[in-house]
């Protein structure tokens, strides 16, 4: 209520002071205070629950996008262990393949352990292969053939082309296996000792006594 409102009410109340007495005046001064102060009071309530809704509303938005930031930070932390664990069953199992790779290279020209050595390629192959890359994985894998069969193309007279070829397919993981992983190739040195035995030298069989000779190329 305004206070014109208020003035006017008062103004005529005094005029017909014959059918208002004061105390009519006191009762309706403190009915409308206290209306006034409960419509006021009704508002303010009615405002402060509506501002509690909107902050419990945004609150509640606020934890939805923080827990969807939270379930992508630990997506993201699960795909980082894995490429992480992967990467190093990776490099476990190509230093595995060099390995087994160096120990097929060393057996070449001994009928028995190139066999046991091919047998024990073979399997670990099909155990792990698919850590390998494409590369590594084929050149290893037609390292163990080449090497079983070496003895007998030399044996055969087969010509040095032949036998050639067939020793680089047993060499080739020794490249492709340190570029699986990035690494430098071994140095010349190394490879150098690796090939000492070809083609350096010629293992000439003969056919009636199987006995072995090494019969050097400058010969």
């Amino acid at each position: 209520m305004t206070p014109d409102e208020i003035k006017n009410i008062v103004e005529n109340a005094l005029a017909q002071g014959h059918f208002f007495q004061w105390w009519h005046f006191v009762l309706w001064m403190l009915f409308s205070g206290v209306g006034a102060y409960f419509g006021t009071y009704v508002r303010e309530k009615g405002r402060n629950a509506a501002t509690k809704e909107d902050v419990g509303r945004i609150t509640d938005e606020i934890e939805k996008v923080k827990w969807i930031y939270a379930q992508g930070i630990e997506l993201i932390r699960e795909k980082q262990q894995l490429k992480l664990a992967a990467i190093e069953k990776r490099l476990e199992a190509h230093q595995k393949a060099y390995e087994l790779w160096h120990q097929l290279v060393s057996s070449v020209h001994d009928s028995k352990k190139v066999w046991d050595t091919a047998v024990q390629c073979q399997d670990w192959w099909w155990e792990n292969c698919l850590y390998l890359t494409s590369e590594a994985r084929d050149a290893f894998y037609q390292s163990i053939f080449c090497a079983i069969n070496h003895r007998d193309l030399i044996g055969a007279h087969v010509g040095r082309d032949e036998v050639m070829r067939n020793w680089n397919d047993i060499m080739k993981p020794g490249e492709e296996i340190p570029r699986a992983i990035d690494l430098p190739p071994p140095t010349t040195d190394g490879l150098r000792n690796l090939r000492k035995d070809e083609p350096e030298k010629i293992v000439q069989v003969r056919a009636d006594t199987e006995e072995v000779h090494d019969v050097g190329r400058d010969k």
